[in-house]
């Protein structure tokens, strides 16, 4: 975490901006049963039982220093490898060399990926 904080202290430089991302999982899901409706004193009830229909990811990026913000779904985009799917390996490389990636993984990741051997 002082790694982060490390980074955070940085003064603002608009050629080396610092961007940050925040990813949160959807389960998509599709009801089963109706909901019984709504009656007089009674909320609408919707029955447990679903059937999944899939997951997404959702990304925000932000510059918390000048006020951009971008959303997009469904990377992977934890690593520089991931730049390597998506363009050429000199180009990847090109955009690899210009980020700096800093983790704020949770304890019960950093602890699952240890075990790993990550």
């Amino acid at each position: 975490m002082e790694d982060i904080l490390e980074v955070y202290k940085r003064p603002y430089d608009p050629l080396h901006p610092l961007v940050c991302l925040d990813e949160s999982s959807h389960q998509h899901i599709i009801e089963v049963a109706n909901p019984i409706p709504m009656e007089p004193g009674q909320a609408e009830r919707y029955d447990t039982e679903y059937e999944r229909n899939g997951v997404s990811s959702l990304f925000m990026m932000f510059e918390p220093l000048s006020g951009w913000r971008h959303v997009k779904d469904n990377l992977n985009t934890h690593s520089p490898t991931s730049l390597y799917k998506a363009f050429s390996p000199e180009e990847a490389r090109r955009i690899a060399d210009k980020l700096e990636f800093h983790s704020t993984l949770w304890a019960g990741e950093k602890t699952k990926r240890r075990s790993a051997g990550q």
